[in-house]
């Protein structure tokens, strides 16, 4: 048994705003932080300085030692606030990679369907000093749990330092094929890896995962929930060490 990290996830309609949720929240329970750009107005998540400058805010302005930062630009096809075509989404990814200060780039595994290019881009992130997150969504379903592990296992040989899948729940059996897929996966992924099921049914995922080998738990700061199901990263802390107690 494993408790899992707590990622804060900082996500605003600007700059400001997000300085303001970094120092709101400096000084709570996460492990590392996920910065959100997708939910960014008028098209900043296209400004790398500024994304930069703000990294660079979080560390000289009370980031601790060891915390990384994980940089996401969501699609809506996975849940996310910007709708783009996967070639454009492709090229901003490409630009984090090359540009931003972020120490953790989250990918969208199957975007396009296009493998050579996400194991081009996982490489090029390795090259740049750069882990990966592969990650995959889906706001409307769970899937198998054959389809899961696969999904996995095919991150891994893509190079994902970090395979990631989120599904929603709709039915009370959803929690339990994605926990068993995340067990099974535990048995054959030679990386971390996160499984985390969506929506009140799979809040549960949140805080027991660990158990599972899900290694990483998403909390938002109390101004926005970021993910359907998730909870302040002060809930999370208490609710994990209360399992694990």
């Amino acid at each position: 048994m494993a408790k899992m990290k707590i990622a804060l996830c900082l996500m605003a309609q600007d700059f400001e705003q997000l300085k303001k949720q970094f120092e709101e929240n400096k000084d709570g329970p996460q492990d590392m932080y996920e910065l959100r750009v997708d939910f960014l107005l008028n098209k900043a998540y296209e400004d790398i300085a500024s994304i930069n400058s703000f990294i660079t805010f979080m560390r000289l302005n009370g980031m601790k030692a060891g915390q990384e930062i994980i940089l996401t630009l969501r699609t809506e096809g996975e849940g996310g606030f910007v709708e783009i075509d996967n070639t454009e989404y492709l090229s901003l990814v490409q630009r984090y990679i090359g540009e931003t200060y972020a120490d953790i780039i989250d990918i969208e595994a199957f975007a396009g369907e296009n493998m050579d290019a996400i194991e081009y881009l996982t490489n090029m992130a390795h090259e740049n000093g750069r882990k990966v997150i592969l990650s995959n969504h889906d706001v409307t379903r769970t899937p198998g749990k054959s389809d899961i592990v696969q999904r996995l296992v095919t991150m891994e040989k893509l190079g994902a330092d970090i395979p990631k899948v989120a599904y929603m729940a709709t039915g009370e059996e959803d929690p339990s094929t994605l926990l068993a897929a995340a067990e099974e996966a535990k048995r054959i992924l030679k990386v971390p890896f996160v499984a985390l099921s969506m929506g009140e049914l799979g809040k549960a995922t949140r805080v027991c995962g660990g158990d599972f080998g899900s290694t990483i738990s998403f909390g938002h700061t109390g101004d926005t929930e970021v993910a359907a199901g998730q909870m302040t990263v002060q809930e999370l802390k208490i609710f994990i060490d209360r399992y694990y107690n």
